[in-house]
């Protein structure tokens, strides 16, 4: 059977560290026969241009004269590349022995699959196995570690729709999003990948993970406070709910995000800019996001209730994963 070409683009700013990291995962983790790796630089000052150059001379490198963030970057990296197919990796992840093959054969298997992500875990929680018994292996590990996270999820198949997957490390199908669009420009960083998923479900197109595909992923918890990521944050979400969805859900989950934001205000007083910021970037912009919606109906082909019931699903699952999750440290 012959194997399509994948492009696994990496996006990367300032990571020269992850990047090294990532990319000798991705070589030495790699069985499957026909993939390239192309890493998109958002303009390091770090020496990563440099050190792609040096030490992967094979890495196909596109050098952006600015940070586009992950969005952007991926958008750049995506219509540089050919193929059926193309993965997004996150530059601070580390793949496992599979990973690839497991998600193309997913993907191939069913036609109306248009984003296959791996499962992505904490790389805090294989360190935590290495040190309580050192003598694990890594493929022991990772077989404790799964074996623990179906016990979780006890209905879990091998392959599972979600409204919205981690883009963290995710194969998608490039002649849908050829379709109905790539990342959206509006968004600079931080949901992208929520409306992404979204506008993929609601164009008749399924959303998945593969849990036989296990990738570690690096997380810091600085985010949170960053007065850029909280504006982008409220911004992205009120656009992303008048966009997509119908009016009634739209106004009730604005109403939430809304009292979620004064709520935020009233406890942290320094966060009251930018969120203050974000909502007045939406009123202004609201003939725009509109424009949008109008545009997105036109190709929209499933019933809002289908996502909605995806998104219970999808919550579900990650409030049940946060609750194993949150006394591991985050290691980046």
């Amino acid at each position: 059977m012959k194997k399509p070409k994948i492009s696994i683009i990496i996006i990367n700013y300032n990571k020269k560290d992850y990047l090294k990291n990532c990319i000798e995962s991705v070589i030495k983790n790699t069985d499957y026969p026909n993939y390239e790796i192309v890493v998109v630089d958002n303009h390091s000052i770090d020496g990563s241009i440099e050190f792609v150059k040096k030490t992967f001379p094979s890495v196909k490198l596109i050098e952006n004269e600015k940070n586009y963030a992950f969005g952007g970057g991926s958008n750049i990296g995506v219509r540089k590349t050919e193929g059926k197919y193309f993965v997004l990796l996150d530059n601070d992840t580390l793949v496992q022995p599979y990973w690839l093959s497991r998600i193309v054969e997913t993907a191939e298997n069913d036609e109306k699959i248009a984003i296959v992500a791996s499962v992505v875990i904490l790389k805090s929680w294989y360190d935590l196995c290495k040190k309580n018994d050192p003598w694990l292996n890594n493929e022991k590990i990772a077989e404790n570690i799964m074996d623990n996270f179906y016990k979780r999820h006890k209905s879990l198949k091998r392959v599972e729709e979600f409204s919205h997957v981690a883009i963290t490390a995710c194969l998608l199908r490039r002649d849908v999003f050829e379709r109905v669009g790539f990342f959206s420009d509006y968004m600079f960083l931080f949901w992208e990948d929520t409306e992404l998923c979204w506008r993929t479900v609601l164009s008749g197109y399924k959303v998945v993970y593969d849990f036989d595909s296990l990738v570690y992923h690096y997380v810091g918890t600085t985010r949170k406070k960053n007065p850029i990521w909280i504006y982008e944050r409220i911004k992205n979400k009120i656009y992303t709910y008048i966009k997509l969805l119908d009016w009634q859900h739209a106004i009730l989950y604005i109403t939430i995000a809304l009292l979620k934001n004064f709520g935020g205000i009233i406890k942290d007083k320094k966060t009251a800019k930018p969120r203050i910021k974000a909502i007045i970037k939406i009123v202004m912009d609201i003939k725009k996001i509109l424009k949008e919606r109008r545009d997105f109906e036109k190709i929209k082909t499933v019933d809002i209730k289908k996502l909605i019931g995806l998104m219970k699903k999808t919550y579900k699952f990650e409030k049940i994963n946060a609750f194993h999750e949150k006394d591991l440290p985050r290691n980046m």
